[in-house]
């Protein structure tokens, strides 16, 4: 056996693994199903919960009838996980004797240590079926405690479990996908640490499917496997440790390497259009991950991150327009409609880059506003990204154009036409965000929370301030 069909079986393997995870995923959604029908059969037979006696048993029914589907498929799902491990366990020590002659067999203490392996953010898999149950048990007995307090029937709630069972089932369907997947790599972790004379490849399916931070690790040999990443690394994840002879050579390509062998359409596909304009100014692909992390945008743009070349955010050109000695204003090219001269970019925004670039003595770079439909903030300065609000009103204009900021950037430039006192100012945030806040949990919509470490900038009566959220909140 060559190392290629050695390679070849173990993907295969992994392959079918795939298949079986998404089975129990499919198990966990038609469990689901079946709860949520055993507890409209229950609430039918309340119809309105006149007091609290009433209500705490309504509330130990629901228990009951959750504990009755889901203990039997939880011990059902333990003893498959341990047939699945043995399986494994068998079918590693098979390969590895075969083409490494090596003998492979798990320890009993591992096999122990196997049923009590985290996986995704739960401890093991009892702790995944207790929140599972408990995530059921709150959809139904919190809106059913509402409905006993206002007085109205338990049909509201039967309503509302549609919808929340939905997400409820498709969660616990990926965390049960996920399980499995966890249970068959530390199945393997466990039966290969203790090996002698073995060494590790890394090895992450190569496709445009490929997550960064996977594709970043693919390759790399480990000698000792207790220093290597846990597996999975995320849902669905396709990646394994190959063990192959201490000092042997097994080129696994890096996704670098593969990455730079794709087309432009590709690359652009796996990479998104932001970050495809980063790699294109020059940004290396590994510098889209840090720590086993996937940097978000706003990660990429911060200082916390020192990307290499070069040190602006993306963009294909700049018009660069000098302020003062140390600052200049830069507006991205794609600003420019194609086929015209006309600037996408209003007046008022170059005014107020001006203003930020002479202000702060930095440079501020005005961003390409063709991403319609998605974060998009106006500006960059001094590593954030920014969103520009130009205030025509009064003090309501002022706490409304910062909150609708938060839409873009944690961070925003207040220009503000009136000269609103600075303290005018924060207390009309700080009231717009309350209001703002109430509004979205009356109407149950999501609100944004400011970060707190994010800038408010503040050009009113001739001079600019700078607060952070902090100061508000």
């Amino acid at each position: 056996m060559t190392y290629d069909e050695y390679f070849d079986r173990y993907t295969k393997h992994l392959i079918d693994t795939e298949f079986y995870a998404q089975s129990w995923e499919n198990r966990l959604n038609s469990l689901t199903e079946r709860v949520k029908k055993r507890l409209k059969d229950v609430m039918e037979g309340y119809g309105v919960i006149t007091s609290k006696g009433k209500y705490l048993q309504f509330a130990k029914e629901v228990s009951e009838a959750i504990d009755s589907e889901v203990d039997p498929f939880a011990k059902l799902f333990d003893r498959e996980e341990r047939k699945q491990s043995e399986k494994e366990s068998d079918w590693l020590g098979k390969l590895l004797k075969a083409f490494l002659g090596i003998t492979a067999v798990m320890a009993a203490m591992n096999w122990r240590k196997l049923k009590s392996q985290p996986f995704g953010k739960y401890k093991d898999r009892k702790d995944f079926f207790e929140s599972y149950k408990t995530k059921m048990e709150k959809a139904v007995t919190l809106p059913a405690w509402s409905s006993y307090i206002f007085g109205s029937g338990l049909s509201t709630v039967s309503a509302e479990m549609d919808r929340t069972f939905n997400k409820i089932g498709k969660e616990a369907g990926a965390d049960a996908h996920l399980s499995v997947t966890a249970n068959q790599r530390n199945t393997q972790r466990l039966l290969l640490e203790d090996l002698r004379g073995t060494s590790y490849v890394y090895v992450a399916i190569l496709d445009d499917k490929t997550c960064p931070v996977c594709g970043v690790y693919s390759g790399t040999v480990y000698d000792d496997l207790t220093e290597a990443p846990l597996l999975p690394i995320h849902y669905s994840c396709r990646c394994y440790y190959l063990p192959i002879k201490k000092g042997d050579k097994f080129r696994q390509p890096s996704y670098s390497e593969w990455f730079e062998r794709q087309s432009e359409e590709v690359k652009r596909k796996i990479l998104g259009p932001a970050r495809f304009r980063l790699y294109k100014s020059g940004v290396q692909f590994s510098e889209f991950t840090s720590k086993g992390h996937k940097l978000t945008l706003q990660e990429l743009f911060s200082d916390k991150v020192a990307l290499s070349k070069p040190k602006v955010p993306y963009g294909m050109g700049w018009e660069t327009e000098r302020i003062t000695k140390s600052a200049s204003v830069h507006i991205a090219k794609e600003r420019i409609a194609d086929g015209t001269k006309d600037p996408l970019v209003y007046s008022s925004d170059k005014m107020m880059a001006k203003t930020l670039a002479r202000e702060t003595g930095k440079d501020v770079w005005l961003l390409s506003e063709r991403n319609k439909g998605s974060v998009n903030p106006d500006a960059f300065i001094d590593g954030r990204t920014i969103e520009f609000k130009h205030v025509r009103g009064g003090r309501r204009k002022v706490g409304l154009n910062a909150c609708r900021s938060l839409l873009q950037s944690e961070n925003v430039f207040l220009y503000v036409e009136q000269n609103i006192p600075e303290k005018s100012c924060l207390s009309a945030i700080k009231g717009a965000l309350y209001n703002t806040r109430q509004q979205a949990v009356k109407n149950k919509i999501q609100f944004i929370e400011p970060n707190p470490d994010g800038l408010i900038f503040i050009y009113t009566e001739g001079k600019l301030s700078q607060f952070t959220w902090k100061d508000v909140l």
